[in-house]
């Protein structure tokens, strides 16, 4: 049996601005309603590349950003793409409204029944060692593009997200407790403002290659310390592959990343009042929920999907019609929880191919584990708080031991699940299209951003 998941697909509102007068440095905010839609389809190339100057400088647009609750100076677009078609002035759509969440419960912290120097890892549940646990993960940008899979040492990575970017295309964040034994990390590509909140989730050290005008704004404006590669490129762990053209060839080394977190001062070890956004069982507990050993996630681009393995209780990553591997081992990704959260997508008028995300709030989901699926709500209470999941009693949700895939999506996104093996035949057939049909021709010197 197939399951569809349809929410409330919303027509898009776009209220027209024109900016007036603006310095060099900053531009007048004109306030916009916020719109809801599905993700802007680009038939060409999705990130078109631009010329790599000996000093990294990208040009600052103009634009109004719509849901951001401050409006940072604008300074750049990283992608170029084929704009979308307009949209009418008269086009008038009702936002959505938020799921709340009744009645939320913490669960309390059960004492530990671990041997003394060893605790439950915040990240994925599983027993390590206190000075292993405590320390701050990083969380790294990845290229999702197809001239960029397979990755470098994602496989190692212990949570992974994906979300859109912009033109229908994704990004990926991986979050590594410690990066230390792995020398190839990435493709490593730019920052989008929302992802800093994924890793604020994680109370993780964000590092990224390049930035979108809003990310570089909040960053700047909030005086974050991130690993920014283009400050770093061709030294201090971060480096270029002659095997790819740019931007698809930027990698760094987890000993490198360390080094540079450590020059900026970052604190290497969580707070000691730190309190994790995720809470696991300690054993292996299969939620009570529909079968659900296939799942489908309509990516326009990738197409990504899992299939469930019973034999170790995995659900195995497939995009672009083919396994999702690791480049450096061969090794197909898989995860023990798979947890889907719909938020609400909105996109900047003066460059609606740039988009914000809904982080912040309240809304729907479901959580996969060991071939079953069930219904989850969410709840961000404020930037800087944690993202925090509850069953539909109220409950937090409790996740199995083990890695963890993040995949934010649109409400209007229609993921699916079947307990039917065969369910996925055929369904990355567009993906491998798109490979096909996409030139990535540029020339060895185009720029990283």
């Amino acid at each position: 049996m197939k399951r569809k998941v349809s929410p409330v697909i919303v027509s898009l509102t776009i209220a027209a601005a024109m900016l007036a007068g603006c310095g060099v440095g900053t531009a007048e905010v004109i306030p916009v309603e916020k719109i809801t839609s599905e993700p802007v389809q680009v038939e060409a190339e999705a990130e078109a590349p631009v010329e790599e100057p000996a000093t990294v400088v990208e040009e600052v647009p103009v634009g109004v950003a719509t849901a951001m609750a401050e409006a940072p100076e604008e300074t750049q677009v990283e992608e170029v793409a084929a704009a979308p078609a307009e949209t009418p002035m008269e086009a008038v759509a009702e936002t959505p409204e938020e799921t709340p969440v009744e009645a939320v419960a913490e669960t309390p912290e059960e004492p530990s029944d671990l041997p003394e120097g060893m605790m439950y890892s915040y990240l994925t549940g599983e027993p390590v060692e206190e000075s292993y646990g405590q320390l701050r993960p990083f969380a790294v940008m990845i290229n999702n593009l197809a001239p960029a899979v397979p990755q470098s040492s994602i496989v190692n990575a212990d949570l992974l997200y994906e979300a859109y970017v912009e033109s229908s295309i994704t990004r990926l964040m991986a979050v590594y407790q410690d990066p230390s034994p792995y020398d190839k990390i990435g493709p490593i590509r730019s920052s989008r403002h929302y992802y800093l909140d994924f890793s604020d989730d994680n109370d993780a050290i964000y590092t990224h290659f390049g930035w979108s005008f809003v990310a570089e704004d909040r960053i700047n404006n909030e005086g974050r310390n991130t690993i920014n590669g283009m400050f770093y490129d061709g030294s201090w762990g971060f480096y270029r592959t002659d095997d790819r053209v740019a931007p698809h060839n930027a990698y760094a080394t987890g000993q490198g990343l360390i080094e540079i977190a450590e020059s900026l001062g970052e604190p290497r070890n969580h707070a000691a009042d730190y309190q994790p956004n995720l809470k696991f069982n300690r054993e292996d507990t299969t939620p009570e929920g529909e079968d659900a050993t296939v799942i489908e996630l309509p990516y326009e681009v990738n197409y990504p999907w899992f299939e469930y393995n019973a034999d170790d209780k995995l659900y195995y990553r497939f995009e672009y019609g083919e396994p999702h591997v690791d480049m450096e081992t061969g090794q197909q990704l898989a995860f023990k929880n798979v947890l889907v959260q719909f938020v609400a997508q909105d996109f900047y008028l003066d460059d609606p191919i740039l988009q914000d995300l809904a982080v912040v709030g309240t809304g729907d989901g479901y959580y996969f584990s060991d071939g079953k699926v069930i219904p989850i709500t969410w709840e961000k209470t404020d930037y800087g708080q944690a993202t925090k999941y509850y069953t539909l009693d109220g409950q937090q949700l409790m996740m199995n031991p083990g890695k963890t895939m993040f995949q934010i999506a649109p409400p209007a996104m229609n993921v699916t699940w079947s307990a039917d093996a065969t369910a996925s035949e055929g369904y990355g057939d567009q993906g491998e299209a798109y490979v096909e049909d996409t030139p990535f021709d540029a020339p060895e010197e185009v720029a990283a951003e």
